[in-house]
């Protein structure tokens, strides 16, 4: 049963989800995948300016590792919120809480595209270490509001 996963007002949240259940492409999920290889593109971008730059002051094998993982990790979770029955749930889900979880991940993989995006730019030597210091907390921050803002508004 493939049904796009913004359309589901058709469906009650007591309904359980059928075993054929395929996440589609929409106009969302789009808008999340360019965003997230945007930002890896630009890390993979300031990681070889700054090998270049900086050569000496940066220790090129972490910031290779950096930029492998978090292409790796970023595309991972793009990936799984198209099949979100590989998620570990502890009872069969409704529609709704496939819908908030692929909205989650798809979320999760922008924060940490922008964190390792940020990461990279204090390792590759691009910004000062004592600016670095605060964007975590309002990273965190960031996410918390729009996660429970997701929470709430998403019927």
């Amino acid at each position: 049963m493939k049904i796009k996963i913004n359309n589901l007002k058709q469906f009650s949240n007591k309904n359980k989800v059928p075993e054929d259940f395929k996440v589609l492409r929409t106009w969302e999920s789009t808008v999340f995948e360019i965003a997230c290889g945007l930002l890896l593109a630009l890390t993979w971008v300031f990681v070889g300016l700054g090998i270049w730059r900086h050569g000496e002051q940066v220790n090129t094998t972490e910031l290779l590792m950096l930029a492998g993982m978090s292409t790796f990790i970023v595309l991972v979770m793009l990936i799984l919120a198209y099949r979100p029955q590989s998620y570990n749930m502890p009872t069969k889900p409704t529609f709704r809480q496939f819908k908030l979880t692929v909205r989650f991940v798809r979320t999760m993989a922008f924060l940490l595209s922008v964190t390792f995006f940020i990461v990279t730019l204090g390792m590759g030597g691009w910004v000062h270490s004592d600016t670095l210091q605060i964007i975590p907390t309002i990273l965190i921050g960031v996410a918390v509001v729009v996660y429970l803002v997701m929470y709430f508004v998403v019927k």
